[in-house]
């Protein structure tokens, strides 16, 4: 099989695992000029969201206002680690990711209430200090996140 001529759906990336003579697994990255071996597409997945203010103080995620720009998220996983700092209106995004478990880290200082996420689709209530949150994404996909806070 040539990794290089298998179609790749959409405007999605992918990695590429090449089995080696001892029967492991061995990642070799997006697409390149890699020919004549035999491989698996992984979809990459994304992590995103929004640090906006809870207007209605109750963490129910049901009144989310103005993002806080300037804030610093921090996502690892077993074999990397990422940050991202919000925009004017709060988003972050980490894009291109194996699919792996990630722990997100929310910057501290903010009086976190609650968060959604397209995992689940529950509302969550907060503590701050926030602990990481879990973000499993073995099988690929993405998950975006609003997490809401008082000022």
């Amino acid at each position: 099989v040539d990794c290089d001529t298998i179609p790749l759906p959409g405007a999605r990336s992918y990695y590429i695992v090449a089995i080696n003579a001892i029967g492991g697994e061995q990642r070799v990255g997006p697409p390149s000029n890699i020919a004549a071996v035999e491989c698996t597409l992984l979809e990459t997945t994304s992590v995103s969201g929004y640090i906006q203010q809870d207007l209605n103080t109750l963490g129910d995620c049901q009144d989310f206002g103005a993002g806080i720009s300037g804030q610093q998220v921090s996502l690892t996983g077993t074999s990397s680690s990422h940050i991202a700092i919000t925009e004017a209106d709060g988003f972050f995004a980490f894009g291109g990711l194996e699919p792996d478990t990630y722990e997100m880290q929310l910057p501290p200082g903010l009086n976190y209430t609650a968060y959604t996420s397209t995992d689940d689709g529950l509302c969550h209530s907060m503590v701050s200090p926030m602990p990481p949150i879990t973000v499993d994404l073995t099988d690929g996909g993405a998950v975006q996140f609003t997490i809401g806070y008082q000022p």
